[in-house]
This record gives structure tokens, sequence and C-alpha cells, in this order.
């Protein structure tokens, strides 16, 4: 079967990573973007800040996919107040995940995963959430050995 990679970049740092494993995987790809634009890394935090507490938010241009064909499905997306952005989280909740095993990785400047990963298993509801990998700035690139032992791992998805 094949593998899916839904993300989202806002500095580039989380599109490197979704062609990282398309390259080693061959996924399809789906990059999304908000209809409305979240500007420079500053105003894209304090944007959702604002999105979390008024509950307004934006929706995504992309098309809701067919997720039938694939086993496992990467997710990237940049921390944003130690959660998934909200358009996201929205958009996630419109695809069906049941039975699929979803992979996150996200980047973030110090933030951890683990505070994601709550939000990113209501909204994939029915989904197994394994492997989830963080890049954070300090640590430098650690992707080639995560990307190791998912290909170990789930030999059978991808």
């Amino acid at each position: 079967m094949k593998s899916l990679i839904i993300y989202y970049s806002q500095t580039g740092r989380t599109k490197a990573l979704a062609e990282k494993i398309e390259s080693r995987f061959h996924c399809d790809v789906i990059a999304l973007t908000p209809q409305k634009k979240y500007g420079n890394y500053l105003l894209a935090v304090l944007q959702a800040g604002w999105e979390k507490i008024t509950r307004r938010i934006p929706g995504v241009t992309a098309s809701i996919p067919n997720t039938s064909q694939y086993d496992a499905i990467f997710i990237g997306y940049p921390v944003w107040y130690y959660d998934v952005p909200a358009f996201m989280t929205q958009f996630l909740k419109k695809c069906d995940f049941e039975n699929k095993t979803v992979i996150p990785f996200a980047t973030s400047g110090s933030t951890d995963i683990i505070a994601t990963l709550q939000t990113l298993e209501t909204a994939c509801a029915g989904a197994v959430v394994r492997h989830p990998f963080i890049c954070r700035r300090r640590d430098g690139d650690t992707s080639k050995a995560w990307l190791d032992a998912i290909e170990k791992d789930l030999s059978e998805f991808i």
C-alpha cells in the first residue's frame, strides 16, 4: 500500500522534512495552505494565539483526501502554543483515519511533540499514532535514525 504525507510548513523546515520522507518512502503529498496567510514567524504565533482564544479558525485550500488507499499517513506541522495549528486540527477531523497508522512529525524552536499528541489522536479518530518525531533547532537533524526506525518497523506499509 501507499503512504501519504499531509503537512503544513510556515518557515520551510517542516516542508524539508516532508521532502525527506517523500524521497525515502515515495509517498503522495498534500501540502496544506490556510485560506488566511500567517505572515512571518512572529505574526504566525500571534495569529495562532488569537485563534486559540477566539476559536476563529481559517479554512484550508486543500480538498479532503480519500484515505482508503493508504495504510500509513505522515502528518507534519509546526508546534504553535504547544499544539498542532488549529486549522490543521480542523482539517484532520474531516479525514477518515479509521484503521490507519498516523506518524506525526513536527518542527519547533524548543517545544516537544508530546504536548501535541492528544490533539492529534483526537483529530485522527480511529488511527494508531506511532513514531512521533520532533525536529528542534537545538537538536540538529536527527531524522535519519527516525526514518530508519520507521522503515524497519513499518516495512509492510511503505
